[in-house]
């Protein structure tokens, strides 16, 4: 009994760190997202693995046919090695990794604001957090951004405030990763740069972590350079023609501003809640004008406000939908913020403001566990994928055959990844080598209602490759269809 009373703070810290992991490996096998861009990665990592291919460029970006670096690979290869090449083992390593970023956002805010009650509150709201445990349970580059852009920001103050200078080094790290999950990250540049403005760090230390940045950087540089510099071009393609997504208009800039705000108070602090959220988009930034005059003269503060200046700003320039893992880089901020309002209120000891501060976490609480992910039925997309490539695996006969995938928001390599690792011979339809690669049997997937799958005259090439054809056997499968092709009219 002893022993609990002095260990009270460790064992609630504890509590919180497992309750994070049940909410982020619970059934993570039937939760998780497993569709194209999925199976794509985990294909690229097991060549890696298995065939020495060294990977020098990440994921394609959803816009501007740009890429990444390769990074969020080289972290996903031990995870998918552990679990002998399924899918679930990179899954699992983004979510130790969100269990990691509770504890580290536990340890700053605690840093912070000497308050182990805060501190704890804060960590338990982030573990809590649906949209945060939705983009912890799937392996997915941007998926990883939490905890590096909190690991930026901390080495950052470090700098600033301690004069730390080997904090510079891992701050150079930590932006190379982040930089490597999203684009995004970049909004993280100008915060980095009034650091080196405010803290002057030795340039010894500055040339160091700029030569490690570029280090970490190198496979997407060589790869650019060895393909024309196809992704420099994109980017500045991307920025630069005349119908680009960033656009400046002062009164949509004003308003889209304001939109970013309320939607990362929705998304993350009230857990989905479109009216909760609106409210406290409101109430914090006026409960730290009221109550937080004190902490615009402290370093972290400082550092908190540029990262929310140039992430919203940013994003307000935007001119497309801005989905929740664009917020990726900025999903500890409002726990933070929310952290320094409630240390205010604390410390100015006035009842009806601790009041109203007990209400806010209680509702907080309540909203995360009523929209909690793992309330939802899962999608058990990875099932799913084995089951129809068992399938396809088994009609097959052992011969060798042409795959095609009818879908609105998907594509191949999610089914393929099976089936080649399972020795099954998939052949892609090459028109410039016909006769070689093409097959006696096509297997179609559709993923849409069934009147509207038209396996043999889909103008998809893989569809429209193989030439006319009639269905064999068709089945139904977890609610997708699998056809069975065989081609008629041809000798």
């Amino acid at each position: 009994m002893k022993w609990v009373k002095k260990n009270k703070e460790l064992l609630v810290v504890f509590a919180i760190l497992l309750m994070g992991a049940f909410c982020r490996l619970y059934k993570i096998d039937e939760y998780m997202m497993f569709l194209g861009d999925e199976g794509r990665d985990v294909t690229v990592v097991r060549r890696f693995l298995k065939e020495g291919d060294l990977m020098f460029v990440g994921p394609g970006t959803s816009v501007g046919n740009m890429y990444l670096g390769p990074i969020y690979y080289y972290y996903m290869a031990p995870w998918l090695w552990a679990w002998n090449y399924s899918p679930v083992g990179p899954a699992v390593g983004v979510a130790i990794l969100g269990v990691l970023t509770i504890w580290f956002l536990w340890y700053i805010t605690y840093l912070w604001t000497k308050n182990k009650t805060i501190a704890s509150g804060t960590a338990l709201l982030y573990a809590l957090s649906p949209v945060v445990i939705y983009y912890s349970r799937s392996s997915w580059n941007p998926n990883i951004m939490p905890f590096f852009a909190l690991l930026l920001i901390f080495s950052l103050w470090k700098v600033w405030e301690e004069k730390k200078w080997k904090w510079l080094m891992v701050a150079g790290l930590a932006f190379a990763v982040t930089l490597q999950s999203h684009y995004l990250a970049l909004l993280l540049f100008p915060v980095i740069v009034v650091v080196i403005i405010k803290a002057r760090p030795p340039m010894r230390f500055a040339l160091c972590t700029m030569c490690l940045f570029l280090l970490l950087m190198s496979p997407l540089f060589l790869f650019d350079y060895k393909h024309d510099w196809r992704n420099s071009l994109a980017i500045w393609n991307y920025f630069t023609r005349s119908d680009s997504d960033i656009k400046f208009r002062i009164g949509t800039f004003i308003s889209h501003l304001w939109l970013v705000w309320e939607k990362l108070n929705i998304r993350l602090l009230a857990g989905t809640s479109v009216f909760f959220g609106k409210i406290l988009a409101v109430l914090l930034p006026v409960g730290l004008i009221l109550f937080s005059r004190r902490l615009w003269q402290i370093t972290y503060f400082k550092l908190l406000a540029s990262w929310l200046f140039f992430g919203l700003i940013g994003l307000a320039l935007y001119k497309g939908e801005v989905y929740d893992h664009y917020l990726g880089f900025m999903f500890p901020l409002p726990f933070l913020l929310l952290a320094m309002l409630a240390q205010d209120i604390v410390q100015s000891a006035k009842r009806i403001g601790k009041v109203v501060l007990a209400f806010f976490f209680l509702a907080f609480f309540f909203l995360a566990f009523k929209n909690s992910p793992l309330l939802k039925y899962p999608n058990r997309l990875l099932e799913r994928a084995i089951k129809v490539s068992t399938k396809i695996k088994e009609e097959a006969k052992g011969k060798p055959f042409n795959f095609a995938l009818i879908a609105d928001n998907n594509y191949e390599p999610n089914y393929q990844y099976f089936l080649e690792e399972w020795g099954v011979q998939v052949v892609e339809i090459d028109p410039q080598n016909y006769y070689h690669t093409l097959a006696d049997q096509l297997f179609v997937v559709c993923e849409l209602p069934r009147e509207e799958c038209h396996p043999t005259t889909n103008a998809k090439a893989g569809i429209a490759n193989f030439g006319w054809s009639e269905i064999n056997e068709e089945w139904e499968i977890e609610g997708v269809f699998l056809f069975k092709l065989k081609r008629v009219g041809f000798d």
